[in-house]
């Protein structure tokens, strides 16, 4: 059966590049679940799983008078292989829960890698902020130990449909994805 369009999104016209195998209903409800994952997260995996998008580019601010364009290198999926190593987790959602819990503020599920190493986030239920999308920076220069995980995130968009529908292609480079 395939997945259901969500209707005010524009999935379709976005190309993607090193995408995990299409998740069935089960696994994609399992999955949901265990994360608490929103609706429109949920519906984004049903269509793509991962991958790197051909419309990368988005706009967010940093305060009211100061705005800054990122570029999205992965969104992760479930049980996600890079096609040049096939047991490469680098782009799964698990894999980075678990390996960068300690940087990311708490009830967040990270859903990509922006502009080389930050990263892109969402919330649970359990949380204010439930279903909105987020940049988090990571601060290599910060040992581990004391990294503060609800300092320097930025927000980007009410939901991930929102977030999904202000991508755009920043430069004719893009273009070979």
């Amino acid at each position: 059966m395939p997945p259901k369009k969500h209707a005010r999104l524009k999935f379709p016209s976005i190309g993607f590049r090193s995408t995990g195998a299409q998740l069935t209903a089960k696994q994609l409800s399992r999955i949901s679940s265990l994360l608490d994952l929103p609706k429109s997260c949920a519906d984004y995996l049903a269509w793509r799983n991962g991958g790197d998008p051909s419309v990368a580019h988005f706009d967010w601010s940093v305060s009211e008078k100061r705005k800054r364009t990122s570029r999205i290198d992965s969104l992760f999926g479930v049980d996600c292989r890079s096609s040049i190593d096939k047991q490469d987790r680098r782009l799964d959602i698990v894999w980075a829960i678990t390996r960068f819990r300690h940087w990311l503020p708490r009830w967040s599920i990270p859903l990509g890698f922006i502009d080389g190493d930050w990263f892109l986030i969402t919330f649970t239920t359990y949380d204010d902020r439930a279903g909105q999308i987020w940049l988090k920076e990571w601060q290599h220069d910060v040992p581990d130990d004391v990294a503060n995980p609800d300092k320097r995130i930025h927000f980007v968009a009410n939901s991930f449909v929102e977030f999904a529908n202000n991508w755009y292609r920043a430069d004719p480079i893009d273009d070979d994805l």
